[in-house]
């Protein structure tokens, strides 16, 4: 008879701030991704329960990608944002992320902190159609894709919300040029495509401020939204 595994957290154990609203079941995560909970929790500087839970499902929504499904279609891949003021604690939940999957031997799922364009996120893909990109100001990196004299960041933006659609289908870039290549490299880079892409963007950033039009009016109806406690300091550390 195996012994029954530990129970996860609760809610009521973690000394949980004011969470403005949020219900204190939303802190109770079971099973394995409980225990990424208590470990961010425990590790933490400064302590943020609500980006702790955005922590765990974001590992568990790459760990997943591309291989569950649900009855209605769904995968599990997620996109998050998380809110909070500077030196507040939302760099750990990147640490959090990264120490686990490299620890684990997986940290081939670890992408850059972002993409410079359209060609750079589909060469990402077709190298690791499952990966995580864990994104730092997130706000300012929509505003430069706004920006007229940056085209190809805008254009990352939009293929990263048409990824989060074609999880269970195929994305194909966009056609290029053939012409001075060999017949054999033609046919290569007609080939390409990526089946079922599985991406996590995790946003950990403080929005000052952000401009919701063109591309940003298309992402932030997909993302998960978490918002950390301020931290109150007093004199200096």
């Amino acid at each position: 008879m195996q012994p029954a595994p530990p129970e996860p957290a609760k809610a009521s154990n973690l000394s949980l701030p004011d969470s403005g609203g949020m219900p204190g079941h939303l802190y109770d995560i079971p099973g394995v991704l409980g225990e990424v909970v208590q470990f961010a929790n425990q590790t933490a500087r400064r302590k943020q329960p609500a980006l702790a839970v955005q922590s765990a499902l974001a590992l568990g929504s790459v760990v997943c990608g591309r291989y569950y499904k649900t009855d209605k279609g769904n995968f599990s891949s997620l996109y998050f944002l998380n809110i909070a003021k500077s030196a507040s604690g939302k760099e750990h939940c990147k640490d959090v992320v990264e120490q686990i999957l490299e620890a684990s031997g997986y940290g081939r799922l670890i992408s850059g902190s972002g993409y410079t364009s359209s060609g750079a996120l589909f060469s990402e893909l077709l190298h690791e159609p499952n990966h995580i990109s864990i994104i730092d100001e997130f706000g300012k990196y929509l505003e430069g894709s706004q920006h007229k004299m940056n085209p190809h960041k805008a254009e990352a933006i939009t293929r990263l919300v048409e990824a989060w659609s074609k999880c269970g289908s195929s994305l194909y870039p966009p056609v290029y040029s053939t012409m001075g290549m060999s017949k054999q490299a033609a046919e290569e880079l007609r080939k390409r495509c990526i089946k079922h892409p599985a991406l996590t963007p995790d946003d950990t950033r403080y929005f000052l401020r952000c401009s919701v039009t063109g591309v940003g009016e298309r992402w932030f109806p997909r993302a998960f939204y978490c918002h950390g406690e301020p931290i109150k300091t007093t004199g200096v550390e």
